[in-house]
């Protein structure tokens, strides 16, 4: 089991970008020296719960203040951007990253920004596809390029070696860094595509666990197209988990900070707005929206939990992957006093993960959990 790190990055609209950025870079930090395999940075335009809108920028710095970490674009919206610009920027950021870098891709985004960048939300498929389609092309180009698409014709100049001239820039790691697909609905085809190629697929932290596993299924129908044998060390599924010395001092804590702010007056109300319901959180469409509530999140998707000293009366196991990182001081105009953050030490985490391979190994049928995967918050972990 490997740890992981989602920074979307969650945060109250109203605390301010300079702190934000701060503290969200002395996560990544911490997450490095704490031995976390790898951490995925999320990109937004009209989001200010979700205020990265240049996640490479971001991880550039990241690179330069971390020593072991893999870091990640989690992820890049690939409709919203030119494909040229796109291949340089990511070749570019590889480099940086000295073969540190996974290069997350996918076709979401909210109504707004599609409407911010003027792209028609219906298109966006094919053009992501296209972008996608380029980005690889011009990384495999001997230095001539053309491409005449639905959306995009590019024709690079004719290379002039003697003078200098000519498309040069590739990623160090060749063909290109290990990809990651984004897959947020039920059968989704976009997995099915990672599935066929090969790449990793992540899976979204609010999707229900009735429709969880289907993410796995048309992944391993796409690998089965294109006759290979998938490897689910390739899922990253994301979870949101609060930690507590027990159960009952996490759901308090859970309830009065952080996670119910971001789920009900954000989340809820921003796909409420702009997908005209709460469709996401569902096991099935047929669920009424008024069903869907933080109570009933808070069992069935986010991981209320205690520490390990109570592991051993569990009746679940958690399969860690990838930890959210969700703003515990969500309410910093508010006036609640917060809860004091505390590092957490490696000995501590070393400790969990070991607890949670031996609860593995003693109950049966373990396969059944396994498409649990961890996820916690961004200020205390």
């Amino acid at each position: 089991m490997e740890f992981g790190l989602f920074l979307m990055p969650i945060h109250p609209p109203e605390k301010p970008w300079q702190q934000i950025m701060k503290e969200d870079m002395d996560t990544l930090i911490l997450a490095d020296k704490l031995g976390f395999h790898e951490a995925w940075i999320g990109e937004h335009h009209t989001l200010k719960t979700e205020p990265i809108p240049a996640p490479d920028l971001f991880i550039a710095k990241a690179f330069g203040l971390t020593k072991n970490i893999r870091l990640g674009t989690g992820v890049i919206l690939l409709q919203l951007h030119h494909p040229v610009m796109l291949a340089h920027r990511i070749a570019v950021l590889d480099h940086l990253g000295e073969g540190r870098f996974n290069f997350g891709i996918g076709t979401g985004g909210m109504p707004t920004e599609f409407e911010l960048f003027g792209i028609d939300e219906k298109d966006r498929h094919l053009r992501a596809a296209e972008v996608m389609d380029i980005v690889l092309r011009l990384w495999e180009s001997d230095g001539s390029f053309e491409y005449q698409g639905q959306f995009f014709n590019i024709k690079a100049p004719e290379p002039q070696p003697e003078i200098g001239i000519g498309i040069h820039m590739k990623p160090l790691t060749r063909p290109h860094p290990p990809i990651a697909v984004a897959a947020g609905s039920p059968h989704s085809p976009t997995a099915t595509y990672a599935g066929s190629q090969g790449w990793i697929v992540m899976s979204s932290g609010i999707m229900h666990p009735a429709v969880l596993g289907s993410i796995w299924e048309a992944y391993a129908e796409g690998a089965a197209q294109a006759d290979h044998t998938p490897n689910r060390n390739v899922w990253r599924v994301a979870r949101n988990i609060h930690l507590a010395e027990t159960t009952r001092q996490a759901r308090e804590e859970a309830d009065k900070y952080g996670m119910r702010h971001c789920i009900t007056k954000y989340a809820m109300r921003q796909f409420k707005a702009t997908r005209g319901n709460l469709d996401m959180f569902k096991p099935s469409k047929d669920m009424p929206d008024e069903d869907v509530t933080f109570d009933w999140l808070a069992e069935l998707i986010n991981l209320l939990t205690e520490t390990r000293n109570n592991l051993e009366n569990r009746n679940e196991i958690i399969h860690g992957r990838i930890y959210a990182g969700n703003d515990r001081s969500d309410n910093l105009k508010s006036g609640h006093p917060g809860i004091p953050d505390r590092e957490v030490t490696a000995d501590e985490l070393y400790d969990l993960a070991e607890d949670l391979f031996a609860l593995q190994a003693a109950v049966p049928n373990i396969n059944s959990f396994a498409t649990m995967r961890a996820i916690a918050e961004n200020n205390s972990a």
